[in-house]
């Protein structure tokens, strides 16, 4: 978990993209299965929910006392191995989305309430994305997917970006290419 923290933390400045600065006194950031996650998906929670936030309102000064990324089962034994297939680097791609949403600096009314909020349903990606919390952390797992994919893809998707903005919808956008979905942008 370790080197997917520090990807992570690699790749969200590339990305123009806040770094929680109090992240270093959260609990022991914990991966676990939840039986109600079904398929290769993870989710970013705190174990004590709303009460395991410190000083909620302050950007500068957030943090958790029991962080806590669920998956689903069928993750855990692909993750299990360090590996280059397409598979493996989905996998852990899904694990650096889940981190960035840990990393990710705001109030807890930017991260985490539901107010607002656009969950998929099924048919809504382009709205669901295109939140800023969702669109910064499908960019960091993009770009961890392409850079351990094909690094001449992301070099090239680097150089022809104009903005943070253009830069992360390309990520985006090549992402779901490489992974044989339609693409969003």
């Amino acid at each position: 978990m370790n080197r997917l923290i520090d990807a992570t933390l690699e790749i969200m400045p590339k990305l123009g993209i806040e770094i929680r600065p109090a992240y270093k006194k959260d609990g022991e950031l914990q991966l676990r299965a939840w039986d109600k996650l079904e398929g290769a998906n993870a989710l970013f929670t705190i174990h004590s929910d709303i009460a395991g936030i410190i000083n909620r309102d302050s950007p500068d000064e957030m943090y958790y006392i029991d962080p806590l990324i669920l998956t689903g089962h069928a993750l855990k034994p692909i993750l299990a191995n360090f590996n280059n297939t397409v598979q493996n680097i989905k996998a852990r791609s899904i694990i650096v989305h889940e981190l960035t949403h840990w990393l990710q600096r705001g109030t807890i009314t930017e991260l985490h309430t539901a107010e607002g909020y656009i969950s998929f349903n099924g048919n809504n990606y382009l709205e669901y994305i295109s939140q800023k919390r969702e669109i910064e952390a499908h960019a960091v797992q993009s770009y961890y997917f392409i850079r351990e994919h094909n690094k001449n893809n992301l070099d090239k998707i680097v150089n022809n970006s104009q903005t943070n903005d253009d830069l992360c919808k390309s990520l985006i956008n090549e992402f779901m290419t490489l992974t044989r979905k339609p693409i969003v942008f």
